[in-house]
């Protein structure tokens, strides 16, 4: 008894530890196996890289939209007689 004891507070011990550990890398978006204790980015990093992101993502959608647009266009002068 007193041995299962020892080992239930040892994998609880361990199992808090961890938990806290990949709580707090979830918590900052950060890799689960990353080091907790790093400096987290500031705010205007963050939103930086999110804009930046935006901003690539719907100049990449404009493109296709415009590429898109050009082939129906295309094809209309093709049609006509």
């Amino acid at each position: 008894m007193r041995r299962f004891f020892r080992h239930f507070l040892i994998g609880l011990v361990v199992g808090i530890a961890l938990g806290l550990w990949f709580g707090v890398n979830i918590g900052r978006d950060a890799p689960l196996l990353s080091n907790p204790f790093t400096e987290e980015r500031n705010l205007a990093e963050k939103a930086r890289d999110t804009a930046t992101r935006a901003i690539e993502k719907g100049a990449e959608t404009a493109k296709e939209a415009l590429e898109k647009g050009e082939e129906q266009v295309e094809q209309r002068v093709d049609d006509t007689p």
